[in-house]
């Protein structure tokens, strides 16, 4: 296959991954029992429809897999995030920073950033080195250009016989 074969599935892979992502409903609830630490993680990042305090470092808590808007409350903006991830305009608190589990970890300064669907992205960093992420895709066939012309919905659609 050639290399305009080849930016035609993954186009192809991606466009119809972020289908099925826009297609699907946000609102997920889940309920977890989880530590202090999770819990404030979970209060910042989804909107939680009820908890329970079990003792001091235990809550019941359920929550849907939609982002809270207390972000915005507090004058940030959330760009993208996934069950592990945020990436924001504005500094967590530090109790929901550090290395231990079921805390966020600072991986990168960001100069620009386009996200597509979930873990598939691309990322500039301040240093200029960049990240691209695609799930279920060689990331290294891929490249910005790409990612800004899927973004900006200049790509093209091919039927099953153009790929």
């Amino acid at each position: 296959m050639n290399e305009k074969g080849i930016k035609k599935v993954i186009t192809k892979l991606i466009l119809n991954s972020a289908f099925g992502r826009f297609g699907m409903s946000i609102f997920k609830p889940v309920t977890e029992l989880v530590d202090n630490i999770k819990f404030q993680k979970i209060l910042i990042t989804h909107r939680v429809l009820d908890f329970d305090q079990l003792n001091d470092n235990l809550f019941m808590v359920t929550y849907e897999s939609q982002i809270s808007t207390d972000l915005v409350k507090k004058g940030g903006k959330l760009y993208y995030s996934d069950t592990d991830s945020i990436v924001t305009d504005i500094d967590l608190p530090d109790e929901l920073i550090g290395k231990e589990l079921g805390k966020f970890k600072v991986e990168y300064k960001i100069k620009k950033a386009i996200f597509i669907t979930g873990k598939t992205y691309y990322l500039l960093l301040d240093n200029g080195e960049i990240v691209i992420k695609a799930k279920g895709v060689n990331s290294r066939s891929l490249t910005p250009e790409d990612f800004e012309d899927i973004y900006k919905k200049r790509t093209k659609i091919y039927n099953k016989e153009g790929v």
